[in-house]
């Protein structure tokens, strides 16, 4: 039999060989550019990416600031728009100005994206720097931040209270609600954090996993006040606990937040300006365990030479488990040449490239799991236009790997109707050529082509 594994949008089979009584594969894939996606790709920047299912399936959605998806002649989109693993849509008309948050949350009415930004109006409907995409129309989010500049974090959170989505950036009020710059919805209602923050928030992560960490809210940005105490650019929501800080906090400003667990338990890690956190110096990213900041590497060459713009959590299926992926617009990490991403080896403690990295400065990530026609991949967004040697227009995919069981297309772990569909598309018959890698999944022969013995195998592990 065979192995396949996925490494740039390509099928790679390897022969399984016995002898022994040992099994042995073929080389394993590497993890890889794909710049599909790029090419043409956006015709301005992308400063949010999430996956969400409409309905249709999980596909990835990119907010900045950007009129067209596919190039100059590409489809109008207006700042957002829909990639499903091989084409752009549009959702409706867009929004009328910049996207900066995206967030997929359910109201008690299904689950939808909610957006964020400096917009007035999505697809004509009023709706002031929020609104909620359901897979088919825009609705206005109760009232949005009515003298807001923007929105510019979202993120979703259980305070004891229920699920709701807290909402970050430089307003003052939520929905006619005072709530200075960070605000909960609960799917009816604007709330308040306290008295909030006394500057702008840029970044939101939460964790409902009991933890030193959580369950808790997480807000940085260059504030030093939080519900009237002193909090250094980072500060900590726990519902009815109110506000904490987080040691001395950052000496400049934190623009992103993650929660990891690098085997010692989840820990919260932020992204940003800073050069110190607490009283540890630290180059542009730090962890907080709880009770005390940590640096990501040891000795002056610790984390990277410029600011980090966006963390996020991917296992590359190459083993070890899911690593912390930073990105931004440093050259080096960890001492050594790297562009503008990185990846945090916490069992080696030291940073690696992604390849040759981007050309220039990276503004966001996010991560599509396998199982699905946009994944296992890592999505990144900024300003560049190339990654690694491949031309790519500010937007492109960091592909993992997943071991696949031959015959499952649509790598759902079992041979169904689904996969059946699939061999039928596929079938040539004896000597008609090499088929495309779409149909590398139900090849079990070795040769080019897809016929009746490939059929034979495929029966054997059919499920129905």
């Amino acid at each position: 039999m065979s192995k396949l594994t996925r490494a740039a949008g390509r099928w790679v089979v390897g022969i399984l060989v016995v002898a022994g009584g040992g099994d042995a594969f073929g080389q394993s894939c590497q993890p890889a550019w794909d710049a599909t996606i790029g090419q043409p790709g956006l015709t301005g920047v992308p400063y949010a990416l999430a996956v969400f299912d409409d309905g249709t399936g999980p596909a990835l959605y990119v907010g900045g600031f950007f009129e067209r998806a596919g190039g100059p002649t590409g489809i109008v989109v207006n700042n957002i728009a829909k990639w499903n693993g091989t084409q752009w849509s549009a959702l409706a008309q867009g929004v009328d100005s910049a996207v900066y948050a995206l967030a997929v949350y359910d109201d008690g009415t299904g689950s939808a994206l909610y957006v964020g930004g400096s917009f007035q109006s999505a697809s004509g409907i009023g709706a002031r720097n929020i609104a909620k995409w359901n897979g088919t129309t825009w609705s206005p989010v109760g009232g949005g931040m009515t003298d807001g500049l923007n929105v510019t974090a979202l993120t979703v959170f259980d305070d004891s209270n229920g699920l709701a989505l807290y909402a970050a950036g430089r307003f003052t009020t939520a929905g006619g609600v005072p709530a200075n710059r960070i605000a909960r919805w609960n799917g009816t209602a604007w709330s308040a954090l306290g008295s909030g923050l006394n500057n702008n928030a840029t970044a939101l992560t939460a964790t409902n996993v009991a933890s030193a960490v959580g369950p808790a809210l997480y807000v940085g940005g260059n504030f030093t006040s939080a519900g009237g105490l002193n909090a250094y650019r980072i500060a900590c929501w726990e519902g009815e606990l109110g506000w904490s800080v987080l040691g001395n906090g950052l000496n400049n400003n934190a623009l992103a937040l993650e929660i990891f667990n690098d085997g010692t338990g989840p820990a919260l890690y932020a992204g940003g300006k800073f050069t110190l956190a607490g009283t540890v110096s630290a180059n542009y990213i730090a962890k907080w365990n709880g009770t005390t900041w940590s640096t990501l590497g040891s000795g002056a060459n610790n984390g990277m030479n410029e600011r980090v713009n966006a963390l996020a959590v991917f296992d590359d299926g190459t083993g070890g488990g899911a690593k912390l992926y930073a990105a931004g617009e440093f050259t080096t990490a960890g001492g050594a040449p790297i562009a503008c991403i990185a990846r945090w080896n916490h069992q080696t403690q030291t940073w690696s490239a992604l390849g040759d990295g981007s050309n220039d400065e990276v503004q966001t990530l996010a991560v599509a799991p396998a199982g699905t026609p946009i994944g296992p991949s890592l999505y990144v967004g900024g300003f560049f236009t190339l990654v690694g040697d491949e031309l790519a227009s500010r937007i492109a995919e960091w592909v993992g790997c997943i071991d696949v069981q031959p015959g499952d297309c649509d790598e759902d772990g079992d041979i169904d109707r689904n996969d059946y569909i699939r061999f039928q598309q596929c079938l040539t018959g004896p000597g008609a050529g090499p088929v495309p890698p779409t149909c590398d999944c139900v090849k079990f022969d070795g040769d080019t082509d897809v016929d009746l013995k490939d059929f034979a195998a495929f029966q054997i592990g059919f499920t129905g």
